[in-house]
């Protein structure tokens, strides 16, 4: 699954599982990636409920969680 606003936007078990050539972690479970200042709610990055940020600072905007 791919969103085009998040830069490397991926399925980390999609990857692993491809990188691998087996099955080592459950798809469609864990996503990553880049800086998510261009999305304005969930709906934009497939409803996913959880979003951790790692990076310093505060957000640049507020999220619709809703």
């Amino acid at each position: 699954m791919e969103v085009e606003i998040v830069k490397n936007f991926r399925d980390v078990g999609k990857f692993l599982n491809t990188a691998n050539g087996s099955h080592i972690f459950p798809e469609n479970v864990l996503y990553r990636g880049g800086s998510i200042n261009g999305v304005f709610n969930h709906s934009e990055i497939l409803n996913i409920p959880t979003i951790i940020s790692l990076r310093k600072g505060a957000d640049e905007k507020k999220f619709d969680c809703h």
